[in-house]
């Protein structure tokens, strides 16, 4: 039904290449040569002397490590909001809720840290007790035999 015949294209031999006319003429073009440079004054010299002038910041920073008090921040608050009852959604209030939890646990985990230092220091520093009691009583022990050998001599 929708059936063509293709028709088959001839291709040439290309065993021998066509010639190329030895004649080759171009056009030719006008030449303009090189482009004029307009007339710009040299730069004046830099100045050896010049700097960068230092600005103030535009913020104050404050020191990092700082904990605000109580009444630091009773009077960061907003005092048209005090007294008056504070609407916050119930998605946001658990989120809150959460990042508490988080927090207290962190803060569990490194007060048990801390606690755990502390005891090993104190085996540490038991230990190093111990091993200074022991230097002494071989000092002692080494002065008593130096004591008995000059006495003896003599």
């Amino acid at each position: 039904m929708f059936s063509f015949k293709k028709k088959k294209l001839k291709i040439p031999d290309l065993s021998k290449f066509p010639a190329i006319p030895k004649e080759n003429k171009l056009p030719k073009f006008p030449s303009y040569g090189a482009p004029k440079k307009p007339d710009i004054p040299p730069l004046p010299p830099l100045k050896s002397d010049f700097e960068i002038p230092k600005r103030e910041p535009l913020i104050k920073q404050q020191p990092l490590m700082t904990t605000p008090t109580f009444e630091e921040e009773t009077q960061r608050s907003r005092p048209e909001l005090q007294g008056k009852p504070v609407y916050v959604k119930m998605e946001e209030y658990k989120k809150i809720l959460n990042a508490l939890d988080l927090v207290k646990n962190k803060i569990n985990k490194a007060e048990s840290t801390l606690l755990s230092i502390e005891r090993f220091k104190e085996r540490e520093d038991m230990e190093l007790r111990r091993w200074k009691e022991e230097i002494n009583r071989i000092k002692e022990n080494l002065i008593m035999v130096e004591k008995r050998l000059s006495g003896s001599q003599i």
